[in-house]
């Protein structure tokens, strides 16, 4: 198989193998192919971003079991069955976190390179971005009520805000990466199907 086949097999099923670019302005076709690339990108980042949770919140249990262990005091089983099954469904729930972000950035990726579109991974996108507003506003409130008070705390709670913010960003790039190429490709199949 010669090079040429393999870009064309690889094209396949986008807007230039059907020949929609050849008909609009470059400038629209520069335009989707920067979308396209910011899409696939936010794609990467929101994965990155699914094990950085999964890392951050597995080391908070580590390094802080005293703010878990009040949890199971009032329950009569051996302790140590309930840390194992504490365990067994905090991983089941790391797990499909994760697998929850892989799709989003799979699916965003696949978007990005022209592949198939689905809608259903914008969705968690959507929940993430209305509670990291959320959460990112009571860490303010917060900081504001405990200003000057635990300086130890006040910095990993900046720390945890700057990356808060970084994967809101990452997500409204993807959201409006994804509103701008689908417009984009509608815009160019109906001058494509007008003549």
């Amino acid at each position: 198989m010669g090079a040429e086949e393999k870009r064309k097999e690889t094209r396949k099923g986008t807007i230039c193998e059907t020949g929609l670019l050849s008909q609009v302005q470059m400038g629209e076709g520069a335009e989707l192919r920067r979308y396209r690339n910011m899409l696939a990108v936010s794609g990467v980042g929101v994965i990155i971003f699914g094990i950085y949770f999964v890392i951050r919140t597995t080391m908070d249990f580590y390094l802080h079991p005293e703010e878990f262990s009040g949890m199971f005091e009032d329950i009569s089983v051996p302790r140590i069955y309930v840390w194992i099954a504490f365990w067994v469904i905090l991983s089941m729930f790391f797990v499909l976190y994760f697998l929850v972000w892989l799709y989003v950035g799979r699916s965003a990726l696949k978007e990005g390179r022209g592949e198939k579109k689905r809608t259903l991974y914008l969705v968690p996108v959507l929940l993430q971005i209305l509670l990291l507003i959320i959460s990112i506003i009571s860490d303010f409130r917060e900081m504001a009520v405990a200003a000057g008070f635990l300086e130890g705390t006040a910095n990993i709670r900046n720390i945890t805000i700057v990356l808060d913010l970084t994967f809101l960003y990452i997500l409204a790039v993807l959201l409006v990466s994804a509103i701008r190429c689908r417009k984009i490709e509608s815009r160019l199949r109906k001058k494509n199907a007008s003549g």
